[in-house]
């Protein structure tokens, strides 16, 4: 059951989700548990309940995590509010924000905005006074100065959970950019072309006009004046009213600041862009004092920072003002989960609300909202990898961060970046981590395929898995008891006799470091399958074992397989070198091991064919490399 706390808790990403329109975050059937916890549900309240209102309201309801303890609306007798009040009979009605919070504040925990911009910052700031969790539409506010007061405020109260609300924020979009910018396919942005050129509730308005509209008689049970809150007076009109609101500079924020954080989110925050260092106008059309124009361009420049280029980004929007598309653009398509407005759906048109990114080797087009990227022309695209459904060990060459070397066992791919993973076996032992039906063996095979020539010292498993590796010149197989004690003495003759190369190489150049010297040496490996049966077969003697530890010093490389339990064995150098180590691969579900404390990714995983690289405390969930049997 998720409980109150666990909602909380959860809302920065919840909220973010509420965002959808077909509220794909947050649709998964409630459970009857669910809906018997009242007690244990959210108590929260809406500041605008028409149009965009319902549809976060709805999405919040399909959480089944929320009561509704009040509704406010300044038009609440509006066919376009009348239905959501229907819906909660019993929530306590407010046409005046201020009342709510008076009267009802001690009833409920957060509180969702939906309101016209200009009206987000005063009940925000009165909200995160009143110590209530903000889930905010965007923009967070009209001016920067707002903004930069909310800001402030929220950093004030640390406990409390606060959202704006942007549905490419939290979908697919928004991880695509982070994971082709990690894996280098996004890199050396010089130029960004932002593009927005469907109709506008304002083209065909009179651009020539001289002063505001005349006032219009109010709508019954409209309160103005709370609808206006912290602008100077207006007299009413139905232009300034359900949306007219975006036309308006003191009222709403134009077709760039309604369309430009769902279309230039991820390129201002995955390159670190801040502010810009100038901003120009460059066209304008329809342009006058009160309303936004029909059509404008507006060139925004940011400098050089950390190492990648400075970017110019140039706005565009306006019927007759379309940017220049590059050769192989192809089709302009229209992400499908934009929410409606009360004007219905975002007509399709020839180009379609996006964004073309430029950068020194490539170029990408992509759309608004959670629309992913694409490389243009299409040709390109090919040449870029692509997680496969089924990896090998030949495809290793293919992908970023591939290296042959002796000392390194290859384990996957990042499943964000198409990096190639390795445990080293240079300074300790590769060690894997994992419960039964894992992958933990497999890992090893991929290993010994790839040592047809040097020295390999196997102890299997009970399963005897890797008994088809016997037959080969190059390996020497433990398989039981009796052979084990003979392979760890083996081990340890290779061991001293390093030693004593080592001495006597030192007669010559006694400044010669053990690091330097193993270098000159054939490699020797030993792989393990599953420690506790290897403690098992020496259970008289584990000291015996310890030879493990001496040999990664003398240039022996192991790789070590266990279950979890590991911590639960007889202490021994060998053990504790082990659980010294700050690099491994864990399979199966993280949450079952208790050896490392983790970070970054939690989600349970009980496939075979991914794991997790941990080093120093950080996992990179990881796309493991498919073993195919020896014929």
């Amino acid at each position: 059951m998720t409980t109150r706390r666990d909602f909380l808790k959860t809302m920065t990403m919840a909220s973010a989700g509420l965002a959808l329109g077909t509220g794909d975050l947050l649709g998964a059937p409630i459970s009857v548990s669910q809906r018997k916890a009242a007690a244990d549900k959210v108590k929260i309240a809406y500041v605008g309940i028409g149009n965009r209102g319902e549809q976060i309201i709805g999405d919040f309801a399909r959480t089944g995590m929320v009561e509704v303890v009040a509704l406010c609306d300044v038009d609440m007798g509006a066919p376009h509010t009348q239905k959501v009040m229907n819906m909660y009979p019993k929530a306590k009605r407010f046409r005046d924000f201020r009342q709510m919070f008076d009267k009802a504040g001690n009833d409920f925990d957060a509180v969702a905005i939906a309101t016209p911009d200009h009206s987000h910052f005063p009940i925000t700031m009165l909200a995160l006074a009143s110590g209530k969790h903000v889930y905010v539409e965007k923009p967070l506010a009209r001016t920067f100065y707002e903004a930069e007061l909310l800001m402030q405020a929220a950093l004030k109260r640390p406990n409390l959970v606060t959202q704006v609300g942007n549905q490419g924020h939290s979908e697919a979009n928004y991880f695509q950019f982070k994971a082709w910018m990690d894996a280098g396919i996004i890199k050396d942005v010089t130029a960004v072309t932002a593009h927005m050129n469907n109709p506008r509730r304002w083209h065909g308005w009179d651009s020539g006009i001289y002063k505001l509209p005349s006032g219009q008689q109010l709508p019954n049970d409209m309160d103005w004046d709370t609808w206006l809150g912290v602008v100077p007076y207006h007299e009413y009109n139905k232009d300034y009213h359900l949306g007219q609101w975006r036309c308006w500079y003191d009222f709403g924020m134009g077709c760039l600041g309604d369309w430009g954080a769902h279309i230039l989110d991820t390129v201002h925050e995955f390159l670190e862009l801040g502010l810009p260092y100038e901003v120009s106008m460059q066209y304008a059309n329809g342009h006058n004092d009160y309303f936004f124009p029909y059509s404008s361009t507006i060139l925004f420049r940011f400098p050089q920072r950390k190492g990648m280029p400075p970017v110019d980004i140039t706005w565009y929007d306006g019927l007759d003002n379309l940017p220049p598309i590059p050769e192989g653009y192809g089709v302009s398509g229209l992400d499908p989960n934009i929410p409606k407005t009360n004007q219905g759906d975002t007509p399709a048109a020839k180009l379609n609300p996006g964004k073309i990114i430029y950068t020194k080797d490539l170029v990408f087009k992509g759309g608004s909202h959670g629309s992913t990227l694409s490389i243009i022309p299409e040709e390109k695209a090919k040449e870029i990898p692509v997680m496969p459904e089924e990896l090998t060990m030949p495809m290793l060459p293919s992908y970023p961060g591939y290296e042959k070397t002796i000392c390194k066992v290859p384990i996957g791919l990042d499943t964000d970046t198409l990096q190639v993973y390795y445990l080293s076996m240079e300074q300790a032992p590769a060690f894997i981590l994992g419960n039964a039906k894992t992958g933990k063996t497999n890992v090893i095979k991929n290993m010994l395929t790839l040592l047809s020539d040097d020295k390999v010292y196997v102890f299997d498993n009970k399963s005897h898995e890797l008994a088809a590796y016997q037959s080969k010149e190059n390996v020497v197989y433990a398989g039981d008891k009796s052979a084990v004690a003979a392979t760890l003495d083996q081990i340890k003759e290779d061991v001293f006799a390093r030693k004593e190369e080592y001495e006597e190489a030192k007669l010559d150049d006694v400044s010669l470091s053990m690091e330097t010297f193993v270098k000159t040496l054939p490699p020797i490996y030993v792989m393990v399958d599953m420690l506790q049966e290897l403690y098992e077969n020496v259970e008289e003697d584990n000291s015996r074992i310890d030879i493990l530890e001496e040999a990664v010093r003398y240039g022996i490389y192991v790789l070590v397989t266990s279950e979890f339990k590991v911590k639960k064995m007889t202490r021994s150098k060998f053990i504790e070198m082990l659980l010294a180590s700050r690099e491994v691969l864990i399979l199966g579900n993280i949450k079952d091991q208790l050896l490392f404390s983790y970070t970054g990714v939690r989600e349970e995983n009980r496939k075979v064919e991914f794991g997790y690289y941990h080093n120093a405390g950080v996992n990179r969930k990881v796309k493991l490399i498919f073993h195919r049997e020896m014929k």
